[in-house]
C-alpha cells in the first residue's frame, strides 16, 4: 500500500462521515489497490473485491470509499448483488481497469447501485452466447447511476464465428440507468475477427431498459462488423407491446463510428439506432458520427425505427456522413416510424450533414419513410447534401419516400441542400406545408398561407450564438423575421423568447433586435465652464464646508455656482443633506464655495473612533450659454470626529 493510498483513504474516511447511512449500514473504506479473492475487509486492510464482497453481505445502504490509484481486476469482474454506493475520488483518480479480461461490474436485477467519482477501463468480454457477450464496462439489471463517471476502453467480442450478438462495448443495460455528468468513450462493439453477426451499442446498450442521459457525452465509440453493425453510440431495442426508453438531456453525442467495410455491408445509426423504443433527444448535439458500409450506410445521425416516440426539440443534428458503396441514406436521420404515434422536430437544427455514395446519397439532412407524418416544427434544415451521383442523389436537406408517409413542416426553413439538379433541397410529393416556412428554391410542396419560395433566408454560418447548441442565426435583414405562425413555440433552440418582435420569426432562431446605440455624450461646454479645485475640506470644528472653483474663460462672462453637502458613512445618517449655497464666480476668477453646517449636520458627520465617514461636496452650475456643468468632490474622514 503506498503513502498515496494511505493518504487518499484517511481524505475519503473522512469525508464519510459527512454522510450518515441508514440503520444497520456500513461503509467500507478501500485501502489497497490489490485484488485479493481471499479475505475480508477490514479496517486498515480492504481491497476494492473484499468491501464489494462485505457489502453484498451486509443490509442497508452501504457505502464503498475508493481512494485515488488503479485498481486492476485481474481475478473478474465485480458482482454487485445488494445496494450500495461506490464513491471514487475523481475519474481521472480512481481507475478500475478491466485489463481485456473481464467486464469491471456486474449490477444484478433488483439491485439499487450508485456509482461515482471514477472511471472504468479497459473491460473485454468474450463470449459464445449473447448473454456472455454483454456488457464490455458494465452490464446492469438493476437501477444504476454513474455520476462523474468515465466508461471507456471496453469491448464486446463474439468467441466464435456461430452468430454471436456483441452488445454495450462500454455499457449493456436491461434495467433502469441514468448517466450524469459522465464521459461513454472510446468503446466498442465488434463480430471481428470471425467477421458475421450484428454488433450494436459500441458506447450503451440498452435492452428493453429505460435510460436517462444527461450532462454527458457519449464520443468515440464504434460497432465493426462483416453485417449489420449499429448504433455505435448508444443502441436501444424494444420487445412489443413495451417500447424501451431513451432520454438524452444537455448532452453530446460525437464522433462515434458504425462501420462495415465487406462488399454487402450495411451499417445503421453511427450516433444513435433506435428500435421500438421512446426516444427524446433535448438540448442536445449529435454530431460528426459516422455509418460506413460497403454497400449502404444509413441514418448517421439518428436512426430511428417503428414503434415509439421520437422527439428532437432544441437540438443540434450536424456534421454527420452515411457513406456507402452503393447507396447512402439519411446523412443527420433516418426515420421509418411504421406504427409511430409521433414523429416531433421542434426548434432544432439540422445542417451540414452528407449522404454520399456511388448511385446516389438521399436526405442529407432527413431520409423519412414508412407510413407515418414527421412534423418539424419552427426548425432550420440547410446546408445539407446528396452526393454521389448526378441524377441519382435526391434531397439533399430532406428525402420524403413512399408508403404513404409525409414530412409536415411549418415556420421552417430549408436552404442551401446539395443534391441532384432540381432536388437539392426535397425529394417527395408527400412533403407538405402547415404554412409559414421558407424554401431557398421551390421544390418543397410550400405553397401554405405564409410560405415563401425561391427565398433567401440570410442565413449565417452554423456557430456558437448562445444556448446550448449551435445554431445559424438569422441576419437583421432576413425575411424570416417576424413572418412566423402566432402558434410557434414559446423560446426558440437557445431558450430565447418568441417573439422578439411584431411575430415570431421562421426557423429555430429567434433574432433578439440589437439596442439602439447610446446617445453621444454631448460635447464639453462651451464658453465658462466651472473647474474644481483639486481639494474640498470640511472643518469640523467651525462647521464648514468648502469647494474651490475657478471659471478661467473671461471672455465667457461668469459662471453660476451651487453647492450641497451631504453625507454618507457608517455613523451618522447617511446620505442626508446638510446644507448649500449658490453663487456667481466671475469669468477669469476664482471663488470658494462655502457652506455651513447646521448643529443637527454636525451631529450626522459624527464618526465613531476607528470607522470612516464619507463627505461628498457636490456642485452644480450654468453658464452663460444655459449649459449645466457639475463638479464633485469626496473628503474621507478617519478617527474621532470634532465637533
Amino acid at each position: 500500500m503506498t503513502n498515496g493510498i494511505r493518504r487518499s483513504a484517511l481524505c475519503l474516511f473522512a469525508c464519510a462521515m459527512l454522510f450518515p447511512t441508514a440503520a444497520g449500514a456500513a461503509s467500507f473504506q478501500v485501502t489497497t489497490t490489490a485484488d485479493s479473492t481471499t479475505g475480508s475487509c477490514a479496517p486498515g486492510s480492504c481491497t476494492l473485491r473484499q468491501a464489494v464482497g462485505a457489502a453484498n453481505t451486509t443490509g442497508g445502504i452501504n457505502a464503498i470509499l475508493v481512494p485515488a490509484g488503479t485498481y486492476s481486476l485481474v481475478n473478474g469482474e465485480l458482482t454487485l448483488s445488494r445496494r450500495v454506493s461506490i464513491h471514487g475520488a475523481g475519474a481521472g483518480a480512481t481507475r478500475l481497469v478491466g485489463n481485456g479480461l473481464s467486464r469491471v461490474l456486474n449490477v444484478k436485477g433488483g439491485v439499487v447501485a450508485e456509482v461515482d467519482g471514477l472511471s472504468v477501463e479497459g473491460g473485454g468480454v468474450t463470449g459464445t452466447s449473447a448473454a456472455q457477450a454483454h456488457g464490455g464496462g458494465i452490464l446492469n439489471a438493476g437501477r444504476l447511476t454513474l455520476n462523474g463517471v468515465v466508461v471507456s476502453g471496453n469491448r464486446v467480442a463474439p468467441a466464435d464465428n456461430t452468430g454471436t450478438i456483441p452488445e454495450g462495448g462500454g455499457i449493456f443495460n436491461s434495467g433502469t440507468l441514468a448517466i450524469a455528468g459522465s464521459t461513454i468513450s472510446g468503446n466498442e462493439a465488434t463480430t471481428f475477427p470471425f467477421g458475421s453477426g450484428i454488433p450494436s451499442g459500441g458506447g450503451i446498450a440498452n435492452s428493453n431498459g429505460e435510460v436517462t442521459i444527461t450532462n454527458s457525452a457519449i464520443t468515440g465509440n464504434t460497432t465493426l462488423a462483416e453485417a449489420l453493425p449499429q448504433g455505435a453510440g448508444l443502441n436501444s431495442t424494444g420487445s412489443a407491446p413495451h417500447e424501451a426508453t431513451v432520454t438524452l438531456l444537455r448532452s453530446r453525442v460525437e464522433g462515434n463510428r458504425a462501420v462495415d467495410p465487406s462488399a454487402g455491408g450495411v451499417p445503421y445509426g453511427g450516433g444513435i439506432w433506435a428500435f421500438r423504443t421512446d426516444l427524446t433527444v433535448e438540448e442536445t448535439a449529435i454530431t460528426g458520427n459516422t455509418a460506413k458500409g460497403g454497400a449502404v450506410g444509413e441514418g448517421a445521425g439518428i436512426e430511428f425505427l417503428r414503434e415509439g416516440d421520437l422527439v428532437i426539440e432544441r437540438s443540434l443534428v450536424a456534421g454527420n456522413l452515411a457513406e456507402g458503396g452503393v447507396f447512402a441514406n439519411g446523412g443527420g436521420l433516418a426515420v421509418n416510424g411504421e406504427t409511430t404515434e409521433e414523429e416531433l422536430i421542434v426548434n432544432s437544427t439540422i445542417a451540414g450533414n452528407r449522404a454520399t455514395a456511388p448511385f446516389g446519397g438521399s436526405g442529407g439532412g432527413i431520409y423519412h419513410f414508412g407510413g407515418t407524418v414527421l412534423e418539424v416544427l419552427s426548425s432550420t434544415i440547410a446546408a445539407n447534401t446528396g452526393s454521389g451521383n448526378p441524377s441519382g442523389s435526391r434531397g439533399g436537406n430532406i428525402y420524403e419516400g413512399s408508403g404513404g408517409s409525409a414530412t409536415l413542416l411549418r415556420d421552417s426553413i430549408v436552404s442551401g441542400g446539395a443534391g441532384s439538379p432540381g432536388l437539392e433541397n426535397c425529394f417527395g410529393a408527400n412533403i407538405k406545408s402547415a404554412g409559414h416556412n421558407i424554401d431557398g428554391l421551390d421544390q418543397c410542396n410550400f405553397h401554405a398561407a405564409g410560405d415563401r419560395v425561391n427565398t433567401n433566408p440570410l442565413l449565417g454560418p452554423l456557430a456558437d450564438n448562445g444556448g446550448p447548441t449551435a445554431t445559424m442565426a438569422l441576419s437583421p435583414s432576413s425575411p424570416a423575421i417576424d413572418a412566423g405562425d402566432a402558434s410557434c413555440p414559446p423560446t426558440d433552440q437557445r431558450g430565447v423568447p418568441r417573439p422578439q418582435g411584431a411575430g415570431c420569426d421562421i426557423g429555430a432562431f429567434e433574432l433578439v433586435p440589437a439596442k439602439p446605440p447610446a446617445p453621444t455624450p454631448p460635447p464639453p461646454p462651451k464658453g465658462a465652464e466651472l473647474h474644481l479645485a483639486r481639494k474640498a475640506k470640511v472643518d469640523l470644528r467651525s462647521g464648514k464646508g468648502r469647494l474651490g472653483a475657478s471659471c478661467p474663460n473671461a471672455a465667457a462672462g461668469h459662471c453660476k455656482a451651487a453647492l450641497v453637502l451631504s453625507s454618507k458613512g457608517r455613523r451618522g445618517k447617511g446620505g442626508e443633506k446638510l446644507g448649500s449655497v449658490s453663487g456667481t464666480i466671475r469669468g477669469g476668477r476664482k471663488g470658494k464655495l462655502s457652506v455651513a453646517l447646521s448643529p443637527r449636520g454636525l451631529a450626522a458627520l459624527a464618526a465613531a473612533p476607528g470607522h470612516r465617514l464619507t463627505v461628498t461636496l457636490a456642485g452644480k452650475s450654468t453658464n452663460d450659454a444655459g449649459e449645466v456643468v457639475r463638479i464633485r468632490a469626496t473628503v474621507l474622514l478617519q478617527g474621532k470626529a470634532h465637533r
